[in-house]
């Protein structure tokens, strides 16, 4: 018995029909430029939301042109699977095995669409709430650019060949294949182009919020280096100016540390305090005790241990100047806290953090007792006075 063959054609216009031909080149273009759109502005508002409590996640300039060339080439082929969907939805050729592989071509279509659309969704979803979501976030080993460079490529790639394997069970199609990846690479440079998100919005917005923390910051440690001689490398300003990362909850939980162990801190110590203070820097490790009214969860030394390094000084050194300084900054953040009544106590919070009336109280005794030492008169007029006390 022979064995009939079925011989293919070549793809043209004809075949497909010249309405569903340029209803497919439209709707495969539109989609490639909405997605482009789309994936550029999900990135930025992953970025955005992450900022609100963590740390801006900042591209490098490679990283960053790698990923815009990754969403154009991603969004083209994405673009080229609706459009081989429409083109195969004709019904021109009558013949049954032709009828089951343009079936099973649009199916195809669909499924690398929607399945790529799936896991994008997925991976936004983890990168937001399980990955770049975490304090630590600068402890995680985690950089898709040097690690997996190489599967980004290949996934346009895959895409664009997956598209066109089904057509080509039906259709000749060797040239239209050379030529939509010609299309492919032409439309990847124009969407980088024209639908490329900047990232200076975004990080604008973070550091206007974190602006005069970093002001201080800078004019503090150059007052340190003019008055003091007193120089902090890059890596201690750069930690300053980190509100959430791993380094910068260690630093604010060693420098507490050291206050609390009875020894005799340096003066660049002390001015570090000052300035954590002055941006309300917080050791996030215990947020989870937020809902304590304990002074035990205060997040800067307490007023006796100030007290205690007055101690070790002179009243006229430039260390005990930066003591008083420091209570200086305790009082201004305590008279910012708002108040919350319980119902046998006041407790003053800010952003969460409690301390109660007892802590207010012994700051108070503090400053008491040192303006009514005749040796701190003078130190004793810079300190403001304290609202909110019972």
């Amino acid at each position: 018995m022979k064995r009939k063959s079925l011989k293919k054609s070549k793809i043209s216009i004809q075949k497909i029909g010249k309405q569903r031909f340029w209803f497919g080149v439209i709707a495969g273009l539109t989609s490639a430029i909405a997605l482009s759109l789309i994936f550029n502005k999900m990135r930025e508002s992953i970025r955005f939301f992450v900022s609100i409590s963590t740390e801006l996640l900042i591209f490098e300039k490679d990283e960053l042109q790698f990923f815009n060339y990754f969403f154009a080439a991603l969004a083209t082929v994405l673009g080229l699977s609706i459009c081989i969907w429409i083109w195969m939805g004709n019904s021109i050729d009558q013949r049954e095995r032709h009828r089951l592989y343009k079936l099973q071509s649009r199916t195809n279509s669909l499924f690398a669409f929607w399945f790529t659309m799936f896991l994008i969704g997925q991976f936004c979803c983890f990168c937001l709430f399980c990955v770049f979501g975490q304090l630590y976030m600068d402890d995680l080993n985690f950089n898709l650019y040097k690690d997996h460079a190489v599967l980004f490529i290949l996934i346009p790639i895959v895409i664009f060949a997956q598209s066109w394997f089904f057509v080509r069970m039906v259709y000749r199609a060797e040239k239209w294949i050379f030529s939509s990846l010609l299309i492919v690479i032409i439309s990847t440079f124009t969407l980088y182009n024209t639908t490329s998100s900047n990232p200076k919005k975004v990080s604008q917005l973070y550091w206007k919020k974190y602006l005069k923390s970093y002001q201080y910051v800078d004019k503090a440690t150059e007052k340190a280096k003019n008055n003091y001689g007193i120089t902090y490398d890059s890596l201690t300003i750069k930690t300053l100016k980190e509100p959430r990362t791993n380094k910068s909850i260690w630093q604010v939980s060693n420098i507490k540390r050291a206050f609390s162990s009875g020894r005799k801190i340096p003066l660049d110590t002390i001015i570090l305090q000052k300035i954590i203070i002055h941006n309300s820097k917080k050791d996030y490790s215990n947020w989870y005790y937020f809902l304590s009214p304990s002074h035990k969860y205060w997040n800067y030394p307490l007023p006796k241990n100030i007290l205690n390094q007055l101690n070790f000084y002179k009243s006229n050194t430039s260390e005990t100047k930066e003591l008083f300084n420091v209570l200086q900054e305790m009082i201004l953040y305590v008279n910012k806290a708002k108040i919350k009544k319980d119902i046998n106590k006041y407790s003053f919070y800010d952003d969460g953090y409690l301390f109660d009336a007892l802590f207010i109280n012994k700051l108070q005794n503090v400053c008491d007792s040192l303006k009514k030492q005749d040796r701190y008169t003078d130190l004793s007029k810079t300190l403001p006075t304290i609202k909110n006390i019972e």
